[in-house]
């Protein structure tokens, strides 16, 4: 049940005492409680309403001016009930005050703990990993951390539910932020990288890829041993913010129907994103990366490997990602008919594959 601050202003002053919602089925309970960030509303009954004999009275209790604004929000009739839903007040959310609380006992570290190996039976250090990424990435959105992470953007809002309520974690208007507490945490349980920290999942998309020898590939893309996959694994754990972001853009198919896979093992080496059909990898670069010999060395190993390959800056990826998807399309759709190396850009045809039509997706 969400509220509009203006309405937890009214609760709060004791204007507003009621709510009215049109569900299939109540989503509080009596007595229940709401978390809202002015504090925890207290439900009182519920009970259903008649839509045609709600008063100025109702409106009024309800923080609407009319009875046609309440009717307006309220929305036709669509078979679903109305709902007539008691507002008891507002209390402080214990969370706020457990978030200043930087002080430990054991009993508290010891529960913490117990808590955190009871959700991560499958996945230890992944709840370190997060308090790690938002601490890093603060006022981040929840859609670049959970691909940071490599888990899907529900399960990790979920997951940032649980530090919530741990005081761990606070929810700013765009990502999150570590409280005092949850810095306090963080430093006394050490890096996710100690912890062999992994994400709450068994494997991606290397970990699940079929060989792809019916189209020609090496042998080499097919054999998946464990310490690729775990390679793998590892190297999308650390993906920067670019690389996430520019993740976000590429994945699920989003970008012209083209398919894009990450941190793909060819021969000895990892792509950054790769796209089978179109035999194009992707990579992403920091400024360690300047006119780096280890670079060139993959290129030609990939470009040998029938890949093309297409470089940017990071730092473009994150300023400029209209224009790097815009080239990634181009790539793929064919629109370009050599190889073309400049300060912002770097793109090498495969060997044995230039100018290449249009590709399947």
């Amino acid at each position: 049940m969400l509220f509009k601050q203006a309405t937890l202003d009214g609760i709060l002053r004791g204007d507003i005492t009621l709510a009215f919602r049109r569900w299939k089925r109540p989503t509080v309970k009596p007595g229940g409680r709401v978390r809202t960030a002015a504090g925890v509303v207290r439900i009182g009954a519920i009970e259903t309403a008649d839509a045609a004999a709600l008063t100025e009275e109702d409106a009024q209790a309800s923080g609407f001016a009319t009875l046609a604004a309440l009717q307006k929000m309220l929305g036709v009739e669509n078979g679903d009930p109305v709902y007539r839903i008691g507002l008891a007040g507002i209390e402080a959310d214990e969370r706020v005050s457990k978030r200043e609380m930087v002080e430990l006992s054991e009993v508290e570290w010891r529960d913490i703990q117990a808590r955190f190996a009871r959700w991560e039976k499958s996945a230890p250090g992944y709840f370190p990993a997060i308090l790690k990424t938002v601490a890093e990435k603060p006022a981040v959105a929840a859609a670049i951390l959970a691909a940071a992470l490599d888990v899907e953007k529900l399960r990790f809002k979920q997951d940032v539910r649980k530090l919530k309520e741990l005081g761990l974690t606070e929810s700013l208007e765009v990502g999150y932020r570590l409280s005092p507490r949850g810095e306090v945490v963080l430093k006394r349980l050490g890096t996710p990288q100690d912890l062999g920290s992994s994400p709450p999942r068994s494997g991606g998309e290397v970990a699940r890829a079929k060989p792809e020898t019916e189209r020609g590939a090496a042998d080499f893309q097919s054999r998946r041993s464990p310490g690729k996959i775990a390679r793998a694994r590892e190297l999308r754990r650390g993906d920067n913010i670019a690389e996430a972001t520019l993740w976000n853009e590429l994945k699920a198919k989003r970008l012209g129907g083209y398919k894009f896979v990450r941190q793909v093992p060819i021969g000895p080496y990892f792509a950054d994103f790769v796209c089978r059909s179109g035999k194009l990898v992707v990579e992403l670069d920091g400024s360690q990366h300047a006119e780096s010999a280890y670079d060139r060395k993959r290129d030609e190993f990939m470009r040998g490997a029938g890949f093309s390959v297409l470089r940017f800056w990071s730092s473009d990826a994150l300023k400029h990602m209209g224009s790097v998807c815009e080239t990634i399309l181009a790539v793929l759709d064919g629109r370009l008919s050599e190889d073309v190396v400049t300060a912002d850009l770097r793109f090498v045809f495969a060997r044995s594959r230039k100018n290449p039509e249009s590709v399947a997706r």
